[in-house]
C-alpha cells in the first residue's frame, strides 16, 4: 500500500490488508519474530484484529453517540416548548394560589417596583412624545387646512311663511 499517511483510518486499512496477506500466506503453524518473540500466526491476526475490532468499536459507539446526542436537543426543544407553554397557562390561572403554583415548580411573578429614577425618566419620556405628537398633528392639520378649498356653507332652510301644502276641509 502506497499510502503514507498514518491517520486512523490509513492505520486500520493497512492492518486489514496485513490480516489478510498472513492469513493466506502463512500457515496457522509456522511462526514470525516480532520484537524479538517467536509469534504464531494465530497470534499476529488476533492482535491486528483486536486494534482493528476496537477502532470499529469505537466508531459505532460514536455514531451512537451522536445520534443520542441529536435526540436529546430534539427533546430539549420539544420539552422546553412544553415547558413554557404549561407555565403560560398555570401562572395567570393560579397567580392567587402560591401553594398550586409550587406544585407546577413554579413562583408567583413579583413585580418590582420602579424608582424614583425610573418614574422621572419614563414622566419625561412621556411629556416628549406627547408634545411630539401634539407637534405632528399640528403640522398635518395646517396643510389640510391649506390644501382644502373654502366651501359655501348650505343654506339653512327658511322657517314660517307659508306652507305649500294645504289641507282640505271636510
Amino acid at each position: 500500500m502506497s499510502n503514507t499517511k498514518n491517520s486512523k483510518e490509513s492505520r486500520i486499512e493497512k492492518y486489514r490488508v496485513m490480516i489478510a496477506g498472513v492469513q493466506t500466506n502463512v500457515g496457522t503453524s509456522a511462526t514470525i519474530p516480532v520484537r524479538g518473540v517467536v509469534t504464531t500466526q494465530p497470534v499476529i491476526v488476533a492482535a491486528l484484529q483486536g486494534y482493528v475490532d476496537a477502532a470499529d468499536a469505537v466508531e459505532a459507539a460514536r455514531a451512537a453517540y451522536e445520534e443520542a446526542v441529536a435526540k436529546q436537543d430534539q427533546a430539549a426543544v420539544t420539552a422546553n416548548v412544553t415547558y413554557l407553554a404549561v407555565k403560560a397557562y398555570a401562572v395567570p390561572l393560579y397567580v392567587g394560589k402560591p401553594t398550586t403554583l409550587a406544585t407546577f415548580g413554579l413562583q408567583v411573578p413579583q413585580r418590582t417596583p420602579m424608582s424614583a429614577a425610573t418614574k422621572a425618566a419614563a414622566a419625561a419620556k412621556r411629556r416628549v412624545t406627547m408634545q411630539a405628537r401634539k407637534a405632528a398633528l399640528a403640522a398635518v392639520g395646517a396643510t389640510a387646512q391649506a390644501a382644502t378649498p373654502a366651501t359655501p356653507a348650505p343654506a339653512a332652510p327658511a322657517t314660517g311663511g307659508s306652507s305649500a301644502t294645504t289641507t282640505s276641509k271636510s
